[in-house]
């Protein structure tokens, strides 16, 4: 699943300058969404490839370490 429209039951969670947050939960995981396709488009060729990926999924065990990630790096 790489694109925002493979997760349609996707919760808004903030704008954030490092993209748009989302939260998902799916198969007994959970799961932070990071769109920033908005400003990716914005980059030269060479800008994307070294920040990598427009769209993030980061895929967590527990609503509590996908919390915690949350708190470490200041977004929740």
């Amino acid at each position: 699943m790489d694109s925002l429209s493979d997760w349609p039951s996707r919760r808004f969670l903030a704008d954030r300058p490092e993209g748009t947050l989302y939260l998902a939960e799916g198969g007994g995981k959970f799961y932070l969404l990071v769109d920033n396709s908005a400003f990716f488009e914005l980059l030269d060729q060479e800008d994307r490839l070294e920040m990598g990926a427009p769209f993030q999924v980061h895929e967590f065990r527990t609503e509590g370490e996908r919390q915690f990630f949350l708190k470490q790096r200041g977004w929740g």
